[in-house]
């Protein structure tokens, strides 16, 4: 019976423990999306009617991109993320429409544990630049920060399925209603999943030569530009020095016809 069970045991851990392809350093990119949850805070308006006010959002959605490099082991990642949650408070004149959206650019710093697995479990954490709607869409300018849990499921050595969990803050979004300074706290809880693809070197190479293409062609229509520019001001010039040695002629001829003249005249009166 215990051979039975510890027989079980090994076959239910086995697609856990199993090597996936041996991973590799590399460029990928990917997708993600989500929920979002704006957690519920308190507006101080600086307003001695109404000093605050209490807001409580619904759960939101969240869509990003990323691009990063895998080191096997540590990664590096870029990653740009929108989050939108509506609000039981509308302000108007604002973009606080009963709604709030939220942008994020971060750079994040993940860690994975057994990259080599099938399953991999990972840590991050990232920091960057947060816009939050204010008087205007996204016109708050706040320092954003996160902490994220996640696991991966390798498919293979270059595809990766992402499921985690996130906390996300920023410093105090602001914006300005009747002359007084509004201020609240923006604390952010999500569950995303996510899908990465990591390329392949035959595909880096393919994209630095697409990128080394474009700016080579780009020099050579800035080259042609000059080439014409210079045709054009070499053209004047031939016309100009044309313009003059036409001009310079047509007055030497009028002069001979003039002295033509004045000899004829004298000759007849002789």
């Amino acid at each position: 019976m215990k051979k039975a069970l510890l027989a079980a045991a090994a076959l239910v851990a086995l697609p856990v423990m199993a090597q996936a392809q041996a991973p590799s350093p590399g460029v990928y990119i990917g997708a993600e999306g989500g929920l979002n949850w704006l957690l519920n805070f308190t507006a101080n308006t600086n307003n001695p009617v109404f000093p605050t006010v209490s807001v409580t959002p619904k759960t939101g959605w969240a869509v990003g991109g990323v691009i990063g490099y895998d080191f096997v082991g540590p990664r590096v990642e870029l990653e740009g993320i929108y989050r939108n949650n509506t609000t039981n408070v509308g302000i108007p004149g604002t973009a606080l429409n009963n709604q709030v959206g939220q942008l994020g650019i971060m750079a994040n710093l993940y860690y994975d544990f057994m990259p080599a697995s099938v399953i991999t479990p990972y840590i991050g954490a990232g920091a960057g630049l947060g816009l939050v709607d204010s008087n205007s869409s996204l016109g708050s300018t706040v320092f954003a920060y996160q902490g994220i849990v996640g696991l991966g499921w390798n498919l293979d050595s270059q595809w990766r399925i992402a499921l985690e969990g996130r906390y996300i803050g920023t410093t105090s979004p602001s914006l300005v209603v009747n002359g007084q300074t509004v201020t609240y706290n923006n604390n952010n809880l999500l569950a995303m999943v996510g899908a990465q693809e990591q390329l392949s070197d035959e595909e880096v190479r393919a994209i630095r030569l697409r990128h080394s293409d474009a700016g080579q062609r780009r020099t050579r229509s800035i080259d042609r530009g000059s080439a014409c520019q210079r045709q054009f001001a070499e053209g004047r010039s031939s016309g100009v020095a044309l313009a003059t040695s036409a001009n310079w002629l047509q007055r030497r001829l009028s002069h001979s016809r003039v002295g033509c003249s004045v000899r004829l005249q004298n000759q007849e009166r002789v």
